[in-house]
């Protein structure tokens, strides 16, 4: 939810109306060996706002090594320089050089900028992620005390304090301060609309996870912004669902990624009970950032141990599975766990499925599967497609692997699975338990987390409606989050010789 809106000083003064454009042929003269600093800074945005990065990093360079005593215009050289290395991919380079400038000057683009970088770097780097988000916190502080009007600066500082997971008041507080100086400004281009939608969606973000404590301080600020409602979780929900409307409604059709975000969201704020099933653009999007550390986050921040738990219970099938389909495959993970335990045959035929490229991408890497499609698991082409892969060998294994936690009814895909699945093959999944108060009134639930928990009565009753049979049905511990377990259940089915489904 980064917000990139000035890089580097030459956006700024391009802004302000301070940097000439120059003309070709004052560009093409070769006259810039002793030309002085400001010459050359000016040249070097004129390339830089052309996208002629490599010329405009040379003037930059030349800038930086002249004679000349400007400090000042210097130091606005080596952060335009920086700018250009992050275009150019060099993002250590990038680094080193806006942290030199800081060492001699507090530069304020040098000092956003930096948080920038740490701040996009906190999404991959899962070791160091509170770090890296505390320092860019605290660098976009420094230069709101240069600048307290500067509205990026407030909806990124928002941005790092809310995904650091804590203080959801301060990241509101910052992210409604963005949203006011936007529309003070009175700005309207397609680039500022989108930032005020990523900024709502911010706050609507924030205020969704105020707890009771947070709502009534909310409530009793006179400085903060709140729908007029006398019980203050109202008051918070109700604001927040305004913020992620008024996100879904500024996206339009120019950002489906955020508006599909902000509408999962609001599903979330209005505990909505008719969306059955997340939206595949917002899972896409979900894994797609996640993949770059998934592993790293999911096995060692949040002990994540489903794998190893399908394993340990297909072991006691006693079975060498011919036909193998990972189904929400991720990175490979589930299947990587089954080869090595020996469950799959040697000459099995193993797929993976899932809607994430970039999950894909990096399940591709193992060279395990021998095949691997992105696509939607609801969807009949994906099975169309699978045919051709099983024929060889039928298909008798089905794993989903903490697959159905974005899904509430789950019908449509436990009969594709039923119907695709060989007699006698087996289907073996987790799903998040449902919380027991809610169980004889509901079969599945949207919670806090975003995410679909279903009730193990729900589930079983269909499975029978749908000719499978109960093998194993296990309470289990999937993983931690917040440094809580999640509990949920995970279900071994067999595909019966003659099933005949129940309506």
């Amino acid at each position: 939810m980064l917000i990139k809106f000035v890089v580097g000083i030459c956006a700024l003064m391009r802004a302000k109306g301070l940097v000439p454009a120059l003309s070709s042929q004052m560009l093409q003269r070769n006259v810039f060996v002793r030309a002085s600093a400001k010459e050359l800074l000016v040249t070097g945005n004129t390339y830089y706002m052309r996208g002629e990065l490599e010329s405009a990093r040379q003037r930059y360079e030349q800038c930086l090594t002249s004679d000349d005593d400007d400090h000042r215009t210097q130091l606005d050289c080596a952060v335009n320089l920086a700018s250009v290395s992050l275009d150019l991919g060099d993002e250590e380079g990038a680094e080193k050089l806006y942290r030199k400038v800081l060492s001699q000057s507090m530069h304020i683009d040098a000092a956003h900028n930096l948080a920038s970088l740490l701040q996009r770097r906190s999404g991959y780097n899962t070791t160091n992620r509170k770090s890296l988000l505390f320092e860019a916190a605290g660098l976009y502080r420094q230069v709101l005390r240069q600048d307290n009007e500067r509205w990026d600066a407030w909806a990124n500082l928002g941005s790092a304090i809310l995904h650091s997971e804590q203080a959801d008041l301060d990241a509101a507080r910052c992210l409604q301060r963005a949203i006011l100086l936007i529309e003070k400004s009175a700005q309207d281009n397609e680039q500022i609309r989108q930032a005020t939608a990523t900024a709502y969606f911010g706050l609507g973000s924030a205020l969704i996870r105020f707890d009771q404590d947070e709502a009534q301080k909310a409530f009793d600020d006179e400085d903060f912004i709140l729908l007029r409602f006398d019980n203050p979780q109202i008051a918070v929900l109700e604001t927040a669902q305004n913020a992620l409307r008024t996100a879904i409604a500024l996206c339009g059709n120019n950002n489906q990624v955020l508006k599909a975000k902000a509408e999962h969201a609001l599903m979330i704020a209005t505990n909505s009970t008719t969306s059955s099933r997340a939206s595949p653009l917002f899972v896409k999007a979900l894994f797609d950032d996640f993949a770059q550390d998934f592993d790293d986050r999911l096995i060692g921040d949040l002990q994540y141990r489903v794998p190893q738990l399908i394993a340990q219970a297909l072991m006691a099938r006693r079975r060498k599975y011919c036909g193998f389909l990972d189904a929400g495959c991720g990175t490979g993970l589930a299947a990587l766990e089954l080869i090595d335990r020996s469950i799959l045959n040697k000459n099995a035929t193993i797929i993976g499925v899932d809607l994430s490229d970039s999950m894909i991408a990096k399940a591709q890497v193992r060279g395990i599967y021998d095949a691997l499609l992105v696509g939607d698991l609801c969807d009949d082409s994906i099975y169309q497609r699978l045919v051709p892969e099983f024929i060889s060998n039928p298909l008798d294994l089905i794993v989903a692997a903490d697959v159905f936690c974005y899904l509430g009814d789950l019908e449509p895909l436990l009969s594709r699975f039923s119907q695709n699945l060989s007699i006698e093959g087996d289907l073996i999944f987790t799903v998040e338990t449902l919380n027991s108060n809610n169980q004889n009134t509901e079969h599945w639930a949207l919670g806090p987390s975003g995410r679909y928990a279903h009730s193990p009565k729900y589930i079983a009753n269909l499975a029978t409606s749908l000719g499978l049979s109960c093998i194993e049905l296990q309470s289990i511990v999937a993983r931690l989050e917040n440094s809580k377990p999640v509990n949920s259940t995970l279900f071994l089915f067999q595909k019966k010789k003659n099933p005949q489904r129940r309506e």
